[in-house]
């Protein structure tokens, strides 16, 4: 892609400063990090997504407002991922030229990145509770009996 970036594990207090303009793109390559990273972002691409991995958690960025892009395979996130699809929250790529594309047509145009941003957060929003929902139904099933230990 000719993109000139850093991975984040490359950065520590003892490296030198880097000249302004020199990079494109910072590669979050560590634990814990991503939502500080998140909060800053102009666009969000989930990682582990152009490869049959499985793909990163959309959600985060998504509650932030953050317009985000990912590609084909989001097996570990399919059901929030179709629904941030079916609802013009998330932007889908095949592949690298798609990335790219989606990426350059998001960074100049701001209209397009605020509402994709929050519709993504209105999606995560219209999902919220599942722990609670979840807890309900299993506490409801050990009052009915339904639910049998297995062990």
């Amino acid at each position: 892609l000719g993109v000139r970036f850093v991975y984040r594990s490359e950065i520590g207090s003892n490296t030198p400063p880097r000249e302004q303009g020199s990079l494109d793109c910072l590669l979050v390559n560590t634990t814990g990090e991503l939502k500080y990273f998140y909060e800053e972002a102009a666009v969000v691409f989930i990682g582990k997504s152009l490869t049959a991995q499985g793909g990163q958690n959309p959600i985060e960025p998504a509650g932030l407002a953050k317009p985000i892009v990912f590609g084909p395979h989001m097996g570990n996130f399919e059901e929030i991922t179709s629904k941030f699809l079916a609802n013009d929250a998330a932007i889908q790529v095949a592949d690298e030229a798609g990335l790219e594309s989606a990426i350059d047509n998001l960074l100049s145009d701001e209209t397009k990145r605020i509402a994709l941003g929050q519709s993504a957060r209105k999606v995560v929003q219209s999902n919220e509770g599942a722990v609670e929902r979840t807890v309900e139904m299993i506490l409801s099933g050990i009052k009915t009996g339904e639910m049998v230990q297995k062990y």
